[in-house]
């Protein structure tokens, strides 16, 4: 007894409310009640906006929710945006970015289908379509309790070796940048390159030529998928999988017990720690779509440079 009551009192120190106070927040509402949701966390990378979004406006299905969302920052310009092409906006006067994503979902209590992607994610032609669809195949005839999928990611650590062998490029990349790890750059393990180099990411962008353009890969990834056994078609995410897109199910979110949000320390990645961690502990592992790729600018010490290529070759995005 009295240590429940000293673990509550812990946590209530530890974490605050999930989500935000209406108070605290603005809220743009253009619902439409949908079962499909897609929000896009944003506020801080306005170089990348008109290509993120134009391809958002271009690529997603009319009938699905989409709601930009700002932790920390109210955007006129987002907001702006979010009214010319009917999304929703919401605006959080906090920077927190766990209790952004918990007061977004709450607000869409439609929602069963829940997409979060990163404003430095330029989604492809049939990419958000696809993920819902392959997904809601694959609960049906696997033997996994699927609650996450995601597709291939050209700048991830987990995923771009299947980038690479798809293309016929990983001898080319090893031979350049040394042996292709499975991970990223997670607190001490900086060998891995993906996450950390530039020249890495101009490479996974296309920008010699070696490997395609985002959009020929995915069409010729989604014709794959037309092709071969759709078993042959994704696999389990053997190691951390940084979320820069990622769908999960309402129930799985609700079973995590939301995002925690934290009362004084950086909420950085906790998002990512408890979907990973959770997928594992819980039995429902993360697929990983091979029929699907998004690009993805680059991680932190890669912006500089992937910005400036973004102006130098803005074909490749």
């Amino acid at each position: 007894m009295i240590k429940d009551v000293a673990k509550k009192v812990i946590s209530k120190a530890i974490y605050s409310k999930p989500i935000a106070k209406e108070s605290t927040y603005v809220f743009d509402n253009r619902k439409l009640d949908s079962q499909k949701l897609l929000y896009i966390l944003a506020g801080y990378k306005e170089k990348v906006w008109n290509k993120v979004f134009n391809r958002v406006k271009k690529f997603v299905p009319k009938d699905i929710d989409v709601c930009i969302v700002s932790s920390g920052v109210i955007s006129t310009e987002l907001r702006d945006i979010s009214r010319k092409n009917g999304w929703s906006y919401l605006g959080l006067k906090r920077n927190n970015i766990s209790q952004a994503q918990n007061t977004v979902i709450s607000i869409f209590k439609s929602a069963k289908y829940i997409i979060k992607m990163d404003e430095d994610i330029f989604i492809t032609k049939n990419s958000i379509q696809t993920l819902i669809g392959d997904f809601c195949k694959i609960q049906k005839s696997s033997k996994y309790k699927v609650k996450a999928i995601a597709p291939l990611i050209n700048i991830n650590g987990l995923t771009y070796i299947d980038v690479l062998r798809r293309f016929n490029a990983l001898n080319d990349y090893e031979r350049r940048f040394g042996k292709a790890y499975v991970g990223g750059q997670f607190k001490l393990r900086q060998y891995e390159k993906i996450e950390t180099s530039a020249d890495v990411a101009g490479y996974m962008w296309g920008e010699d030529g070696t490997l395609p353009t985002i959009d020929k890969m995915n069409e010729l990834l989604q014709n794959d998928g037309n092709t071969k056994d759709s078993n042959l078609n994704y696999f389990l995410a053997c190691a951390r999988f940084s979320i820069g897109l990622i769908m999960i199910t309402r129930d799985f979110w609700e079973t995590m017990g939301k995002y925690k949000v934290r009362r004084f320390l950086s909420d950085f990645a906790i998002d990512e720690e408890q979907i990973n961690s959770n997928a594992m502990l819980l039995s429902h592992p993360i697929i990983i779509d091979k029929k699907v790729i998004v690009g993805h600018l680059g991680f932190g010490g890669q912006t500089d440079a992937m910005l400036e290529l973004y102006d130098k070759r803005n074909d490749l995005f």
